[in-house]
Formats: C-alpha cells, sequence, structure tokens
C-alpha cells in the first residue's frame, strides 16, 4: 500500500522516522536550523539542498513531487553523471520555486476571498470578490 504525503516536510519527516533519526539528529547531521520540521511553512530551496547534499540515496523527486521511489537506486551512476544529475536538480528546485510563488498567491485570494464573503462584508467587498 502506497502511502500518500502532503507536502515535501512530511516525506522528510517519513524518511527520518524510516531511518530512525531523531528532528536534533537530522538538524546536526544536515545543518537545518532547529525547529524547520515542525514549522508550518514548507521547506525552503536552501533546505532541501541541505537535505540532498546529506542523504544522497534520498531521492530529489521523491522528495519535491512525489514521484518514484523514495531511495534512488543506482547511487554510482548517478555520481558518475553528477553534473547531469546537478542541471536536473535545478531544474526542479525552480519549478518548486514557482509552484511555491502560486501556492502563496492562491493562498492570499483565498483569505481575500473568505473575508469578503464573511458575515457583515459590504455588498462592494462581494461585488469585487466576484471579479
Amino acid at each position: 500500500m502506497s502511502r500518500k504525503f502532503l507536502n515535501s516536510k512530511e516525506r522528510v519527516l517519513y524518511y527520518i522516522e524510516k531511518k530512525n533519526i531523531s528532528k536534533n539528529k537530522f538538524y546536526t547531521l544536515t545543518g537545518v536550523s532547529n525547529g524547520v520540521l515542525d514549522k508550518k511553512s514548507e521547506l525552503s530551496i536552501s533546505t532541501i539542498e541541505k537535505i540532498y547534499y546529506t542523504f544522497p540515496e534520498l531521492s530529489l523527486e521523491w522528495i519535491l513531487f512525489e514521484k518514484g521511489e523514495m531511495l534512488r537506486e543506482n547511487i554510482e551512476k548517478n555520481q558518475q553523471n553528477g553534473v547531469v544529475s546537478e542541471k536536473i536538480f535545478r531544474e526542479i528546485l525552480e519549478e518548486n520555486q514557482k509552484l511555491n510563488r502560486e501556492i502563496g498567491r492562491l493562498e492570499g485570494e483565498i483569505e481575500r476571498l473568505k473575508k469578503a464573503a464573511a458575515p457583515g462584508a459590504g455588498s462592494a467587498e462581494c461585488a469585487a470578490a466576484a471579479i
């Protein structure tokens, strides 16, 4: 049975749980700031880079998009093709940044619409929300 995750942070938490690594040990190994895995915000590109370089067996595509397997199968082959892997890594990170910006924009729009639809909101605000 395949487990589904809401975001990359949940996938990282699942990985460290399976590896029996505490959050504190994870922070020490990766250099990621304490508490990052407990915050509501999504992981930053910088954090994902640190995770990627600390745990090379962990699939970047799985972390970001939940595509493929959690662990990369052929580490030696990927290390030999490091230049290609780095290019793909950068492309994936750029796409992730675009998606995070879009999520932020949509969350802002949702909040604006909630306020406009709230009881007591003026009809002008509701009309503006409909546009």
